[in-house]
């Protein structure tokens, strides 16, 4: 009676120790939800708070074009934007919806309607966009201007935005699924099978937020959590086997030593009249201890306090690649990264035979045979003396190789998602501070001119006109830039190489620059040919931005100077400046830097002329390189790749030979001739 109530207890504690351990898994599973569902929320804030930054910035004049509406909504990932004034009517679309100009919307959308008569931002739930009349989900909010209240809204397909890359990561189990749902059950986004209002999972949501369903021969636990400021759930959904599966494992030992337990019950039952019979169960008993080390899926170690390996069991030997044989014949030390801590002075392990501690857990690197690196989790567990001897550590060894590549898979995500995040802000910080400069310039000279047309002189609409085009100039200059970072940020250059005359090309980019810029500069050409292969299109950047460099933050006389070698083309570009402050060169060719020393301090620029000349240098085989110029100024070296010469013609026509000349200095004439 003793040993079955003994029994009854142990069963009755295993019951409650699974379902306790399932009920922890659950609630965790929940918590990855809610933690999923919070920053859905604050990504959709900070989604909110650019958008109306944006608006407030650039749409706030008269008359708002598309290309405006267009530019604003790029960086979002907009498929459709519209502007609204206070009335709720249309000032503004894009894709571009003429009949629709003027007609008041927020009679057909509830989000419009809230953001003009309640002046608050508001999500959608999922809508059909007026623009194109596909299934989206709006991001709308009120801005005030001196004509206002307006009110900016994108259209955004989450599925194919950031956020809808997040949630295949948002439950972080194998076989999970998770969706973003509005009230009406419509899926705003998912990373699996979107349910349809008839599917177990919507009827399962009906009666609560949390438990389980079944699909098909399978059971599914799922968990929903509301997505604050929007009118979202996040929905996530798992196997229950594999939600579980780390609770069955522990109830399998729990089933060990319940099985234990009995065995050792029915021994000392029967072993008062059986005695025989008591050993011949000892010696079963024995033997199962023996099965669960050797066939334990588990690596598993018995290692004395110097790391001596006692005994392995096979799943140990698989895990490292060794045998049996040479694991016997070594210490944990000796397959252990060379990196971590030694296991023989390990301060945790000597805590454990010092201070009588059951043992400690910690994270190591083993050397596997063929030379890789295997991540693990090992418990070394103290055991008591063996038969008078020293004691000795029970160590249990769990591969974590797999967790760790996908935590490092995605830190790097994160990183990557920081990265262009911060790409996007600083290319707007750039832009709202760049582009609004010679833009006014622009519209305060035309509408002097328009106003005082009759009144002016030629040689003051002249003058004008030249500011005029001064200011274009570096509009397209920036544009040009702009479009240029965006490709090298997409990974989108694909060099078109060809045979290029690097002289010719040095004249047509002297050509387009101001005929005040091309007169200070000399250039002095090589008598032979100085043929390279490049894309002619980015040589033309490479060598007005060298140039234009040249000229507003250097000074004359400005030499541009041509050498060529059996395998380079070089061109300098050097002037008599300043030079480029000593602690600022480092930092010469990276993307938005300017120095904060010297004459970049007065002078006008974005920050991307160089670091544009660097990448597209690399991308056709080249290199720009800086040195300070003696006795003052800068010496930019850009080197190409020497073409190699044309093929000989089968038939040479006569005609005049070139004749041998020396290098000559030519001072190139206004406008570039």
């Amino acid at each position: 009676m003793v040993w079955l109530m003994l029994m009854v207890a142990l069963v009755g504690g295993w019951g409650w120790a699974q379902h306790a351990s399932e009920q922890g898994l659950q609630s965790r599973f929940g918590m990855r939800v809610t933690i999923g569902a919070d920053f859905v929320s604050n990504y959709v804030a900070d989604q909110l708070a650019r958008t109306n930054l944006q608006a407030e910035q650039f749409l706030t004049g008269d008359d708002i074009s598309e290309q405006q509406l267009q530019k604003v909504s790029t960086p979002f990932a907009y498929t459709a934007v519209v502007v609204l004034d206070e009335q709720g009517r249309l000032i503004q679309i894009v894709p571009a919806r003429s009949e629709l100009i003027g007609t008041d919307l927020t009679p057909r959308y509830d989000h419009l309607r809230t953001a003009v008569r309640e002046g608050v931002p508001v999500v959608s739930r999922v809508v059909t966009s007026a623009a194109r009349g596909v299934p989206v989900v709006a991001f709308a909010t009120p801005y005030d201007t001196p004509r206002g209240r307006r009110v900016f809204s994108g259209a955004l397909q989450v599925q194919n935005s950031p956020l809808g890359t997040y949630l295949t990561h948002a439950a972080a189990l194998p076989s999970s699924r998770a969706y973003l749902i509005d009230p009406d059950g419509k899926v705003v986004a998912s990373d699996g099978p979107m349910p349809t209002t008839d599917h177990p999972l919507a009827e399962a949501l009906i009666g609560a937020t949390s438990g389980t369903y079944r699909e098909g021969q399978r059971d599914w636990a799922y968990a929903a959590h509301p997505v604050d400021g929007t009118p979202w759930r996040l929905v996530a959904a798992v196997p229950t086997s594999v939600l579980y599966e780390p609770a069955r494992g522990s109830s399998v030992w729990r089933a060990i030593v319940v099985a234990v337990f009995a065995l050792t019950g029915l021994v000392t039952v029967f072993g008062v009249a059986r005695s025989r019979r008591d050993q011949q169960l000892l010696r079963h008993s024995e033997q199962r201890f023996r099965d669960v080390f050797d066939r334990s899926l588990i690596g598993m170690a018995i290692t004395t306090p110097s790391t001596k390996i006692v005994r392995v069991n096979p799943a140990l030997c698989a895990m490292l690649g060794y045998s049996e044989t040479e694991l016997l014949a070594g210490t944990l030390n000796d397959i252990v990264h060379p990196q971590d801590p030694d296991f023989a002075t390990d301060a945790m392990q000597a805590a454990s035979l010092d201070a009588g501690a059951n043992g400690f857990s910690a994270e190591r690197r083993f050397l596997h045979a063929d030379g890789r690196t295997v991540h693990a989790l090992l418990t070394m567990s103290l055991q008591g003396d063996t038969a008078g001897g020293a004691p000795q550590f029970a160590t249990q060894i769990i591969d974590v190789s797999e967790r760790k590549a996908h935590e490092a898979a995605q830190q790097r995500i994160n990183t990557q998602l920081r990265e262009s995040q911060q790409r996007i802000e600083d290319l707007v910080a750039m832009l709202s501070h760049d582009v609004r400069q010679p833009l006014g310039v622009i519209t305060g000279y035309v509408e002097t001119i328009i106003d005082g047309w009759d009144t002016m002189t030629d040689i003051q609409r002249r003058d004008f006109l030249s500011r005029i085009s001064a200011a274009a100039r570096r509009m397209t200059t920036l544009v040009e830039d702009v479009l240029a970072l965006a490709q090298l940020d997409a990974g989108t250059v694909e060099p078109r190489r060809a045979r290029v005359d690097v002289v010719h090309a040095l004249t047509e980019a002297m050509a387009q620059l101001p005929e005040e810029h091309s007169a200070i500069i000399d250039v002095v050409r090589p008598p032979e040919p100085a043929n390279a292969v490049v894309d002619p299109g980015h040589l033309q950047q490479i060598l007005l931005n060298l140039l234009g460099n040249a000229v507003k933050y250097g000074s004359e006389p400005i030499e541009v100077t041509v050498a060529v070698s059996a395998e380079n083309v070089d061109v300098t570009v050097a002037d008599h400046g300043e030079g480029v402050p000593e602690d600022f060169v480092p930092h010469l060719f990276e993307r938005f830097a300017r120095a904060t020393t010297g004459a970049a301090i007065a002078k006008k620029g974005t920050g991307l002329g160089l670091y544009i000349v660097e990448q597209l240098a690399q991308a056709n085989n080249g290199h720009i390189s800086y040195r300070p110029n003696h006795p003052t100024g800068s010496r930019f070296t850009l080197r190409l790749v020497t073409a190699p010469p044309p093929a000989a013609p089968s038939r040479a026509a006569p005609g005049p030979q070139p004749s041998d000349s020396d290098v000559t200095r030519k001072r190139s004439e206004p406008g570039g001739k």
